[in-house]
């Protein structure tokens, strides 16, 4: 039984059973606690069992899980970093293709909530529409008073039927009590996010349905407007 420290001078300790590390131990390195252990008796925060403590500094990582990236480099795949402010973060950079993989912010606003991989929203009702000049919105068009590209409000007017031909049919003006969005989704084979928008009044005009003052708050990774149609999202269809 030691009770004084020992100095190993950079010797390894090998062929040991288990290492038993007192309550509230510590491994360290540089002088600094690295990761801490306890009988944890609650779930609050800081109370876990084997505990990583955070980076010494900013911009620093402060655990990483080591692996192969999709050209079978080895690379950090999972990790911790530290920031100046604003909070702390936890980055995934590994491959998503399987219902139990992590799927990073980047992965939901491609493919906005799909399944089965497909890309395709849950929430997906067929309404398809193609984006054409304002004023000129026939069956199965749509039209954005506003820069698409931009942030500014403007006017979403759409034709009662879509190119499927499903019939809308919206009330000749009614006021939301509350926010309303709408999303935007590339119709081709990814059904990724280009547009979100969000609106509190709609309005029937010129046997055209028009969403007022249309905000946008949300721009996809494939947000630029082309020739494909856009499937249409909204708490009316």
């Amino acid at each position: 039984k030691f009770n004084h420290h020992i100095q190993m001078d950079g010797w390894d300790i090998t062929g040991a059973k288990a290492i038993g590390i007192q309550l509230n131990g510590a491994i360290k390195c540089d002088g600094l606690e690295m990761i801490k252990f306890k009988r944890s008796n609650n779930n609050a925060a800081g109370n876990a069992q084997v505990r990583i403590e955070r980076a010494h500094s900013s911009a620093r990582r402060t655990f990483a899980i080591r692996g192969h990236d999709t050209t079978s480099s080895l690379t950090d795949l999972l990790y911790a970093l530290t920031y100046s402010s604003g909070g702390d973060a936890v980055a995934y950079t590994g491959r998503i293709d399987s219902d139990n993989h992590i799927a990073t912010k980047k992965y939901v606003d491609d493919n906005a909530g799909g399944s089965g991989g497909s890309g395709k929203p849950p929430q997906y009702v067929g309404r398809a529409f193609q984006h054409i000049a304002t004023g000129s919105e026939t069956d199965g068009h749509f039209s954005f008073s506003g820069n698409w590209n931009g942030n500014a409000s403007g006017e979403l007017v759409f034709a009662k039927v879509d190119d499927h031909g499903g019939q809308a049919y919206p009330p000749d003006d009614y006021a939301f009590p509350t926010k309303q969005y709408m999303t935007f989704y590339k119709a081709d084979s990814t059904h990724k996010v280009a547009r979100i928008f969000e609106f509190t009044r709609i309005m029937l005009s010129g046997g055209k349905f028009v969403i007022k003052d249309a905000q946008p708050v949300h721009k996809g990774n494939d947000f630029n407007i082309g020739g494909d149609y856009d499937v249409v999202c909204g708490p009316l269809w």
